[in-house]
């Protein structure tokens, strides 16, 4: 079918219940005569430019929406169908349907329409890459943002002033080119920093009171903060792959800790409070130069599985016998 094709700059909305759209110009393209037969099609990039049947003002009740079919213009390839979804979200509201989290803010283009329709505070969800940066938008317009996954480029980026941000992911990135303090993050749940690049971490991760999972996995760690025993909510710890020699010997006040990972480091010895970690429940300690554990493993009522293989107690025969009957409920590998 043949009709008529906008520019991305030519959706305009008069009120809450119309739609007009302006200055058409004649091209080929699949056209529909409401949302409602907009298609669902399963290939996104075999949709074509989708519009509505082709007169110079449209009008719509809010009754009209199919957000099922809102979901596939915002899905498309096509930014010039992205820009109606998310104008079309703008006039008749975004329904409570986490779907749309990442639908309106997935990429750049679509975090700038949000801005210029006035739906910069309903966004939830970022994923940057170079059009962030390239676009100049700023991270400080979305303030409502609770789910932050920074691109791996070079170049600096503020979002220190997200403070409703729960997860943050900044692995696979250059940290130091982030202009960050984590103590502004009092809601930050989740955080991400698997190869970041780091050999230190800030003090002031410390502060993050209400942070659950932390990945640090895949970088030149030596040490943790002397703080670090503070952060008593964390669950999911991940150090794989750093260089660290000792634990802090405070390391029991984690005390909600239940995954531990802390293969592939240089760690000879635990120390003796590790036993009072009664939460934990999966603990890896493989690839690094373990000789001999604790005394009171005994105590480790709810550890499911240990992984001990690449260290040298394993070589211990007696030991390794004697370790499975003080944890007949702990599957050892090794």
């Amino acid at each position: 079918m043949t009709g008529t094709f906008l520019s991305p700059f030519d959706v305009k909305f008069s009120n809450a219940f119309s739609i007009q759209i302006f200055n058409i110009t004649p091209q080929p393209f699949c056209c529909y005569e409401s949302l409602n037969k907009i298609p669902e099609i399963s290939d996104m990039n075999d949709l074509p430019v989708i519009f509505f049947h082709s007169t110079n003002s449209i009008t719509m009740s809010i009754n009209d929406i199919d957000y099922s079919r809102v979901k596939t213009l915002l899905k498309n390839p096509y930014a010039l169908n992205q820009k109606l979804g998310i104008a079309l979200l703008s006039t008749f509201g975004i329904p409570d349907d986490s779907d749309f989290d990442e639908l309106i803010s997935d990429n750049s283009d679509k975090l700038m329409y949000c801005l210029e329709y006035g739906l910069a505070d309903k966004v939830r969800f970022i994923k940057t890459d170079e059009d962030f940066v390239q676009k100049k938008l700023s991270l400080a317009d979305y303030r409502n943002t609770k789910r932050l996954y920074v691109g791996s480029w070079g170049y600096k980026i503020d979002f220190g002033k997200l403070h409703k941000l729960e997860v943050l992911s900044l692995s696979n990135t250059w940290f130091n080119n982030y202009n960050f303090q984590f103590r502004n993050l009092k809601n930050l749940s989740v955080l991400y920093m698997g190869k970041s690049h780091i050999s230190k971490i800030q003090e002031d991760i410390c502060y993050l009171s209400e942070l659950q999972v932390l990945n640090l996995s895949n970088n030149r760690l030596s040490k943790l903060p002397f703080q670090f025993s503070k952060l008593i909510k964390l669950y999911n710890l991940n150090l794989r792959s750093n260089k660290i020699s000792e634990l802090l010997p405070d390391i029991d006040r984690l005390e909600n800790l239940k995954i531990l990972n802390l293969s592939n480091n240089n760690i000879q010895f635990l120390p003796s409070s590790f036993v009072n970690l009664s939460q934990l429940q999966h603990l890896n300690l493989s690839q690094n130069n373990i000789g001999r554990l604790p005394k009171g493993m005994e105590k480790m009522l709810k550890l499911e599985k240990l992984i001990l293989s690449a260290n040298p107690i394993i070589r211990n025969r007696k030991l390794m016998l004697k370790l499975q009957d003080i944890l007949p409920q702990t599957e050892i590998l090794y």
